[in-house]
């Protein structure tokens, strides 16, 4: 498993959810992007929603430090067994910008992206989460987090040199797995050899 594209896959698997739920009433189409906000491209492209990563964080309630034991058919035949650390548990959160026409058009999508986030707290499959750094059976879930204050906020504005926007901030609950092992060596023939000592008299 490529588990290297974790934050990538997530982000591409948020901006590409949100793109097939979220729409205007005229019909015309919402633009997405996965990027921090800025740049006059913003104004081309409006209305806009942009998917920007702004924070990574251990999951300390879940992390494990057992190691599990696991095997694997070499192609030779023979059976290998290995202890496989503990996956890392993370929080990624990505915050979802709206650029519209109007104040009225960004809220109005704002409370689509709410809406989108309630409906999916749970995703899996290949069909909804993109990439391979997550496995079919593997869920992730989605959360809006509600400790974004404002000024956590107004250092995101002022580090992107951009005015505040009305913005929302998800949640994606992942496991990375570990790539350490620990090999396991068994005893597979053991070979006695026995010695008679004759003394003649």
């Amino acid at each position: 498993m490529a588990n290297d594209r974790i934050v990538w896959d997530m982000a591409v698997t948020l901006q590409e959810l949100l793109r097939s739920q979220v729409s205007l009433p005229s019909g015309e189409p919402v633009h997405f992007t996965i990027d921090t906000p800025g740049g006059t491209s913003a104004e081309e492209a409006k209305p806009l929603v942009y998917v920007c990563l702004y924070e990574v964080e251990e999951n300390v309630a879940f992390r494990r430090t057992e190691k599990t034991l696991a095997a694997s058919v070499e192609a030779d035949g023979d059976l290998h067994e290995y202890y496989r650390f503990p996956p890392l548990p993370l929080y990624l959160r990505f915050l979802l910008i709206s650029v519209g026409r109007t104040r009225e058009e960004e809220h109005r999508l704002l409370g689509q992206l709410l809406r989108v986030i309630h409906d999916h707290p749970v995703l899996q499959g290949d069909g909804i989460v993109k990439g391979d750094s997550v496995a079919p059976d593997e869920k992730v879930y989605l959360a809006v987090r509600s400790v974004w204050g404002i000024e956590a906020q107004s250092r995101f504005w002022r580090a992107v040199g951009e005015r505040f926007r009305p913005s929302i901030s998800c949640q994606v609950g992942v496991n990375v797995d570990s790539e350490r092992r620990e090999q396991i060596v068994r005893v597979k023939e053991r070979v006695v050899e026995v010695k008679r000592n004759i003394t003649g008299a």
